[in-house]
């Protein structure tokens, strides 16, 4: 026979995770036309600096770069549709011009959205592990190395499906 314990004695362990997915359900719902973290702390009852100091205890990630990595997110799949623009992607994303965008999509993904667009978006998602690997540990090189010849094999295929589209 089990025991019974309370909820209430866990409460107090779950509330800051209660108030940072407040946030996160406003952040999702708005990633796209921006969010002020002024704007997001008022809305979980918290100062700014409380939010950031609990997003970075929750995600090891400012509310802000969180935002961004969303934004990076959804460019991804928004870039995986047949026929994207990347200038399209990036106004859809609400960043103010292609430049920034692909400036904070190179950040994040090791490679500019066309190199993604080009290497087709599966192997992009590879070749931008096998950066993050290789810019993380040495050990991990000759396996980012393997992934990167597997994926450059497909370019040619996809630059040349890339051209039909296009004419």
């Amino acid at each position: 026979m089990g025991t019974v314990q309370s909820f209430e004695g866990k409460k107090q362990v779950l509330q800051p995770y209660l108030q940072i997915d407040r946030a996160l359900a406003y952040i999702r719902e708005h990633f796209r036309t921006g969010v002020s973290i002024t704007e997001l702390a008022q809305i979980v009852h918290l100062s700014p600096r409380q939010l950031h100091r609990k997003f970075v205890e929750t995600f090891c990630a400012s509310p802000q770069a969180f935002i961004m990595k969303l934004r990076i997110q959804a460019a991804c799949e928004a870039l995986q549709k047949e026929a994207a623009q990347i200038n399209e992607v990036a106004r859809d994303l609400g960043f103010c011009d292609q430049s920034s965008f692909t400036q904070h999509f190179h950040r994040q993904m090791g490679m500019t959205p066309l190199n993604y667009l080009l290497l087709g978006c599966a192997s992009g998602a590879v070749l931008a592990a096998a950066y993050a690997a290789l810019a993380g540990s040495s050990l991990a090189a000759p396996y980012a190395l393997a992934a990167l010849l597997l994926t450059t094999a497909g370019v040619a295929t996809r630059i040349a499906s890339l051209a039909r589209n296009r004419a």
